[in-house]
């Protein structure tokens, strides 16, 4: 697997109207990132076949979803197990700009998630100035949003705490003589770190489902 390599792509933008920069830009910002999903995607199937991404009719029915979700800025990882969490991080890490390190941790009361903003390469634009023979050169970085996310595991709790804010519209409360806004925050604490509480819950399910059998 050796196509998600250094990815610069130079381009002219002779026949395209000064005004229309920005969207010539956009477009080949855009380039970049369909080309960089496609071989991805041909070395996911490598990896895995071609119907791996695709949730079959028994997933669906436990409320899983395709394990991939592609759209115009990223792409999206949906309930991996460990073994390929590290082999979609490893075919990533074969493009030279692709930083894993800035995806952070995220987590709502139904997910939780990694998700960041990582380049993948970069463009060079030449763009026709006032001034003749003296073109305008740009070398844009492209960027790609990827996320991972699962399920909310069992080892994992919503702890609910209400804030309480003076305000001074109707939505209040009254105590003490003055006027407050309630409101609750959600926050998800795990008794071990994130990954290791999905995937630990995975094996259990996986072990579950072998016992019944």
């Amino acid at each position: 697997m050796k196509r998600l390599q250094n990815e610069t792509m130079v381009g002219s933008s002779k026949g395209v109207h000064h005004h229309l920069y920005f969207e010539y830009k956009e477009f080949r910002l855009a380039e970049v990132r369909l080309k960089f999903l496609s071989n991805f995607l041909d070395d996911i199937d490598k990896e895995f076949g071609s119907d791996w991404s695709i949730a079959t009719t028994e997933q669906l029915r436990e409320g899983l979803s395709d394990k991939v979700w592609t759209y115009g800025m990223g792409i999206t990882f949906r309930d991996l197990n460990e073994t390929e969490y590290k082999k979609v991080r490893k075919i990533l890490k074969e493009n030279y700009f692709v930083n894993l390190s800035e995806l952070e941790k995220d987590s709502s009361i139904t997910n939780l998630r990694l998700k960041g903003r990582t380049p993948i390469g970069q463009v060079v634009l030449e763009w026709e100035s006032n001034i003749p023979d003296e073109p305008h050169i740009d070398t844009e970085p492209v960027e790609l949003d990827i996320s991972f996310e699962w399920g909310l595991p069992d080892s994992c709790e919503i702890i609910e705490t209400v804030v309480k804010e003076r305000l001074t519209d109707e939505n209040y409360v009254v105590e003490n003589g003055k006027q407050y806004r309630t409101s609750i925050n959600r926050e998800v604490k795990c008794s071990k770190p994130m990954l290791q509480s999905v995937f630990d819950a995975q094996k259990k399910r996986e072990a579950d489902a072998t016992m019944v059998d």
